[in-house]
């Protein structure tokens, strides 16, 4: 949950679940897009409360570094994402 921000999330079974009510679901991140294991176990670890502040550091990088990557294998495979925005 960002903020005050009250966010849903899908769980396993298709259902919301209410974060300011259940709290984050530590869950969310390995049933989202593909990203490396480190930057997933970051991730996993913030919304946990238990990423350290060496960690927490790095984390922005590692989201850029991950973005690149599958952005540079669209481009390479010929997915033109901008065709699709609107």
């Amino acid at each position: 949950m960002i903020g005050s921000a009250r966010c849903l999330t899908s769980s396993a079974d298709g259902g919301g679940r209410d974060e300011a009510q259940h709290g984050p679901d530590p869950d969310h991140a390995r049933r989202s897009l593909p990203r490396p294991d480190d930057l997933t176990e970051a991730v996993v670890a913030r919304e946990t409360g238990t990423l350290d502040a060496a960690g927490a550091a790095r984390l922005p990088g590692m989201v850029t570094a991950a973005v690149a990557e599958v952005v540079a294998r669209q481009v390479a495979t010929g997915i033109d994402a901008s065709a699709t925005a609107s």
